[in-house]
Order: structure tokens, then sequence, then C-alpha cells
């Protein structure tokens, strides 16, 4: 079996193409303190871009309703999930929005372009909610950047671009004569972040050959790498876990001690509760 450069050995299947964004790169090299940001729009873009979840491709989201531009570059922190955890560290919040964990990244370069993968510390962040969930926004600089590399807190930022995240984030969705449904809180230092982040991760393990399905132990884990038989073929195919299932997974898996082994897009990850 040869599928989008796939390869079927026996049950093990070997993949040969990008890991997923979301879960199927590392959170970061020394996280809290400095992790990987995925970016999905940048201060030039007037379209709302982002991640797929299903497919891990970039899509257009929707135009910017507002004339009003994202102040820094904008994605995601792998491997991340705002959930319950996350909306405990806020007040009057009980559950997160579902997705990656948000970041805010500011460069002395421009950097004109989206979907790629930098290296990112973190100085703080900023508490949004969303529809009633959370939503934290944490800020960062580009590590080892010429003009932010001594920034290490919030309070190293200017207030004037503080504040300006803090409205682009107020009013980003708003609709002319509608009330706005983001309500933005006080920012918040790097200690917090830390902890919005560390409740956002999950435990994570790296071994094994890339792209290879190996020792996957848990029921739930194991359906979503069910292979599909496709009808009038005698060929089985094995296809990329859904973002999605991938989420519930995590969320079924949570109260749990067990622990599930699976490779995900290329990348083995460790899964259960933390």
């Amino acid at each position: 079996m040869d599928l989008a450069g796939g390869k079927m050995r026996g049950h093990v299947a070997t993949y040969h193409a990008r890991p997923h964004p979301w879960h199927g790169l590392p959170v970061g090299p020394e996280p809290p303190r400095v992790v990987n940001a995925f970016i999905e729009i940048t201060p030039f873009d007037a379209v709302k871009y982002e991640l797929e979840k299903e497919t891990g491709f970039m899509m257009v989201a929707r135009p910017q309703i507002t004339s009003s531009l994202p102040p820094s570059l904008y994605g995601f922190i792998p491997r991340t999930l705002c959930e319950a955890r996350t909306a405990r560290l806020m007040s009057d919040v009980e559950r997160g929005d579902g997705d990656p964990l948000d970041i805010c990244v500011l460069s002395e370069r421009p950097i004109a372009r989206g979907d790629l993968l930098l290296r990112a510390r973190v100085v703080g962040g900023i508490p949004t909610v969303d529809s009633g969930q959370a939503d934290d926004k944490i800020l960062a600089v580009l590590a080892d950047d010429a003009i932010w590399s001594d920034a290490s807190d919030i309070s190293d930022l200017p207030q004037s671009l503080v504040d300006r995240l803090c409205h682009y984030f107020e009013t980003y969705k708003s609709k002319p004569r509608r009330p706005s449904s983001v309500a933005v809180g006080t920012p918040y230092p790097a200690r917090h972040a830390y902890e919005v982040i560390t409740a956002a991760q999950r435990r994570t393990t790296w071994s094994g050959s890339p792209g290879r399905v190996s020792d996957v132990r848990t029921a739930s884990i194991r359906s979503i790498l069910k292979p599909a038989h496709r009808p009038g073929s005698s060929h089985t195919h094995a296809p990329f876990p859904a973002a999605r299932d991938f989420a519930d997974a995590i969320r079924r898996e949570t109260p749990s001690p067990r622990r599930a082994h699976v490779v995900v897009q290329g990348s083995l990850t460790h899964l259960g509760s933390t």
C-alpha cells in the first residue's frame, strides 16, 4: 500500500508526511518558558487564516471583521488544549474553548507569512473569555530576537503595546451595533503564564521511529487508528488521526492513570493523566 507517502507493513503503518501542527509537533524545547509557536496570521493579514484541525492545512476562516489588524504574530502552542484545567485558573469560568492555547509573538524584524514554526520566550498573557469560555492569549517574544531578547516578563514590554494587544482582542470580533462576545481582563506576568501553559499541556515523550504506529494500549486511542478497509479493495488504509478525535481521546483518558503510546503523523505521543 502506498497512499500519500504511506506504506503498510503488516500491522505497522509508516508515513512520510509533515506532522500535524497541533498534535504532531513538540510543545517546545523548555516549556513552559520557551515554547514552539505555530504561526497562523501576521500583522499584515487582513484575512483570518487558521489551522483546519481535521487535515492540518491552513485555511481561510474569514476576512477580518473590523479594520484593525493583529499587532503581533498570532498562532498556537502545539500539544496544548484549553479546557477545564485551564479555565480553573480564571474566576467564574468553567471550561475552555477546546482549542490549542493561543500565543502572540513579538518580533523586531517583520515576519510577513504564516504557516511556520518558531521558538518563543513566554513573558505573560492576557486573560480572555469568549462566549463564556476561557481563551487565554499567551504573550511571548521571538527567542534570540535582536531587540526583544532581554524581555523575560510582561513588565519588560512597553505598556502601549500591551494596551494595543488588549484592545485588539476586545474588538476583533465586534460588529457594528452589536455587543462583543469577548471580555479581556488585566494582563498577567510570566509566572502565571507558566501555570496556564502547564495546565493546557499534556505530558509527552519522544521515542521510536517517526511515522510509526506502535504499542497502542488504550482502546479509545486504538479506535482512532483502526485501519479502514475500502470496499472493493484488497488494501487496508490507515488514515491520519483527526485532531478532533485526538482531543476527545485526551479528555477520555485524563481521569485514568493508564498511558497510551501512539504515533500521530510522525511523532510519538504519550497521553494520560498528568
